[in-house]
């Protein structure tokens, strides 16, 4: 098998699952990338070790955000408030499973969110996950998203609610490596199925860079002006790529980061931040 082969093989998909919208779209990713794929769903509900306990303390307080009134918060209750949660992501797990004849499983585990999630991507090729769902030590799950893609042996989807237009296009960021090129090949796969243009941002330091990196995406990838946009990004810093892809807006954006897992600063800053889908696809150590 090829390096690029390699970094493209998705065989089995572990989708971070709560009640939050950003949650629900993480699944609506997930869920077309396996069927495009082939590969298994499996469904991950967390109980949140950390809430639990805080719950148990006698001084523990909810305000509730309709009324902002103030009551003691009920341990009994709130474990029951997460059983219920996690039936109805299973359900909506396996509705959406089911419509596409996916294979599909489905687990509740109880611990720190952030630790029970990288432990259970150790065994799957991806990891999906709502951009925002939770909060880590005062960050956002969705913004440690890049960190996490640099020391897990998977690659890893953000997503979150969004309102693309019809034809807002699949992004890329083209590098000419072995991972970006499997970045550009599902990436090129989705535009086709989706019927989708196909957005590729070609980053350079300069005007003649940037050139001659063009030339050898067109050889490989043909050129088609009415489904595929080139556009540079030059620049010695990020900036660039930035400004092209807040243009754009695209439904979802591929990124390949090397074999030694880690992405380029400008991209790793930008996929953390940005508004869109992210995917950020890592070969296996």
């Amino acid at each position: 098998m090829t390096a690029e082969r390699e970094i493209a093989a998705v065989r089995r998909i572990l989708v971070a699952l709560d009640a939050s919208p950003e949650s629900m779209a993480a699944l609506e990713h997930a869920v077309t990338l396996a069927a495009r794929l082939h590969a298994e769903l499996e469904g991950l509900f967390i109980e949140d070790e950390d809430l639990i306990n805080l719950a148990r303390q006698p001084f523990a307080r909810e305000v509730c955000r309709l009324t902002s009134t103030v009551q003691s918060l009920d341990a009994a209750k709130l474990e029951q408030d997460l059983r219920n949660q996690a039936g109805m992501a299973r359900n909506a797990l396996r509705m959406k499973a089911e419509a596409l004849r996916l294979r599909w499983s489905f687990r509740v585990v109880r611990g720190r969110i952030e630790g029970a999630i990288e432990a259970a991507a150790g065994t799957v090729d991806l990891l999906a996950i709502g951009r925002r769902q939770r909060m880590i030590e005062g960050q956002a799950l969705g913004r440690s998203s890049t960190e996490m893609a640099k020391r897990l042996g998977c690659s890893v989807l953000m997503a979150m609610p969004t309102q693309a237009r019809a034809q807002a296009p699949i992004a890329v960021v083209f590098t000419s490596s072995p991972c970006g090129d499997a970045a550009l090949d599902l990436a090129q796969r989705t535009a086709r199925e989706e019927k989708r243009p196909l957005l590729v941002i070609v980053p350079a330091k300069d005007k003649a860079e940037y050139e001659t990196r063009r030339r050898l995406l067109e050889e490989g990838i043909g050129t088609d002006p009415k489904h595929i946009l080139i556009r540079p990004a030059i620049g010695p810093d990020g900036q660039a790529l930035k400004r092209a892809l807040q243009r754009e807006q695209p439904q979802l954006l591929v990124l390949g980061c090397d074999l030694a897992g880690q992405l380029p600063p400008e991209l790793a800053e930008f996929a953390a931040g940005s508004n869109f889908p992210v995917l950020v696809m890592r070969g296996s150590l």
